[in-house]
C-alpha cells in the first residue's frame, strides 16, 4: 500500500503534559495494490530548536531514516480488512498521556476503509500489546526479535 502523507502537528510539550490535551492529526491515502490490511504503522519526527548552534536537531523514528533506539509502532486492527487498488483510507490518530502514568501513551485511532463505516480503536501502553519482549512468555519473546 502507498504511504500516506505525513500527519504534521506542532505541540509545546510542557503545555501538552499540563493540559493532557494530546496531539492529533488526520490522514488520508489510497491503496497501491490488493491485500489484507492488518493494521497501521506509524512513527514520529521531532525537531528540537538549534540552541547556540542555530542548527535544529531532528529525531526521527521513520524507517527511511537512520535507526535509533526509538522504534515505529504497529496498531493492529481487530480483524484484517481486504483492500483493493485505489481503496481510500482515512482517519485520525490521537496521542494522549495515560491517566495512570504520564510517561506512557494512549493512542486513539479512528479510521474508515473505502465505503465501510468508520471504526475506532483505543490502545494503551499498559495493555499487553505494548509489553516489551522481555516481559513476554519465552516463546513469544523469541518470535518478536
Amino acid at each position: 500500500m502507498e504511504c500516506p502523507e505525513a500527519v504534521d502537528t506542532g505541540v509545546e510539550l510542557r503545555q501538552w503534559r499540563q493540559e493532557g490535551a494530546g496531539v492529533a492529526g488526520r490522514f488520508r491515502f489510497s491503496c497501491y495494490g490488493a491485500a489484507a490490511m492488518h493494521g497501521f504503522a506509524f512513527w514520529f519526527q521531532v525537531t528540537f530548536p538549534g540552541g547556540d548552534s542555530g542548527k535544529p536537531l531532528v529525531l526521527s523514528t521513520s524507517p527511511f531514516h537512520p535507526v535509533t533506539h526509538w522504534k515505529q509502532a504497529l496498531l493492529y486492527l481487530n480483524e484484517p480488512v481486504q483492500v483493493e487498488q485505489d481503496t481510500d483510507i482515512s482517519g485520525e490518530i490521537r496521542l494522549l498521556p495515560c491517566r495512570a502514568n504520564h510517561r506512557l501513551l494512549r493512542v486513539q485511532l479512528r479510521y474508515k476503509v473505502g465505503d465501510q463505516e468508520e471504526k475506532a480503536k483505543d490502545f494503551a501502553m499498559e495493555d499487553e500489546q505494548w509489553l516489551p519482549s522481555q516481559q513476554l512468555p519465552p516463546e513469544e519473546a523469541r518470535l518478536s526479535r
